[in-house]
């Protein structure tokens, strides 16, 4: 892949296979053991999940960009530290610092990092709001198969990113707004990736991205 240059990713939407499971995690719905398979889920939420996923599916807009750009990591030992895995460091890439602890655990051995933002269109927020206000619970149903379906949607470009370092070592994706990483730095993903020209993504100016259904992320290369 390479470094510096943006590209971009999409599939049909019917390509993107539904977890079912995932709908239930993401509605707080344990997972059920054989015995109990014909109980523990109401018929009725079954067919809402399944309902769902059909109405849904065929409004995703799966659309993805990502870049590589080299790495450099300067660990930093704090006085305030005391003990050497709570050291942070500066995280370098295109021109951008990020002073951290916990990407820097994530990162930490990696020569490169890919930065890429996903999403499965607006067309799923719009579903959601109608529906908000009409039936609260139908919609709390639709919001889990909507992130069911962003989540399936960015396993698939991890798979495809992996795809282009196969004499590489990947980590696993780390996003903004996990441990001490400001949902600020979503703004870089925004300046590196051109992700409203590109993918039609937009962020407020409290960092959180439109259409909601859409993931920014790191991954580090060995």
């Amino acid at each position: 892949m390479k470094e510096g240059v943006v590209f971009q990713y999409h599939c049909q939407s019917n390509s993107l296979k539904p977890n079912i499971k995932e709908v239930y995690r993401y509605l707080g719905i344990s997972s059920c053991g054989k015995e109990e398979k014909e109980t523990c889920i109401p018929k009725e939420t079954e067919n809402l999940v399944l309902d769902s996923i059909l109405q849904m599916q065929p409004l995703l807009k799966p659309r993805a960009v990502y870049a590589t750009f080299p790495l450099e990591i300067k660990p930093q030992n704090t006085e305030s530290c005391s003990d050497e895995n709570e050291n942070v460091a500066y995280i370098n890439f295109a021109g951008y610092s990020i002073l951290s602890h916990h990407l820097y655990l994530n990162l930490k051995g990696c020569s490169k990092v890919v930065l890429f933002a996903a999403t499965i269109g607006p067309q799923v927020d719009a579903l959601i709001k109608g529906l908000s206000k009409l039936d609260s619970a139908k919609a709390a149903v639709f919001q889990a198969t909507g992130s069911m379906f962003a989540e399936v949607f960015v396993s698939e470009v991890n798979s495809v990113i992996a795809k282009e370092f196969n004499d590489g070592k990947i980590h696993p994706r780390f996003s903004p707004g996990f441990g001490d990483v400001p949902l600020s730095v979503q703004s870089v993903f925004f300046s590196l990736l051109s992700c409203t020209q590109k993918i039609g993504l937009t962020l407020t100016d409290s960092f959180i991205m439109a259409p909601e259904k859409s993931v920014t992320a790191f991954i580090g290369v060995e």
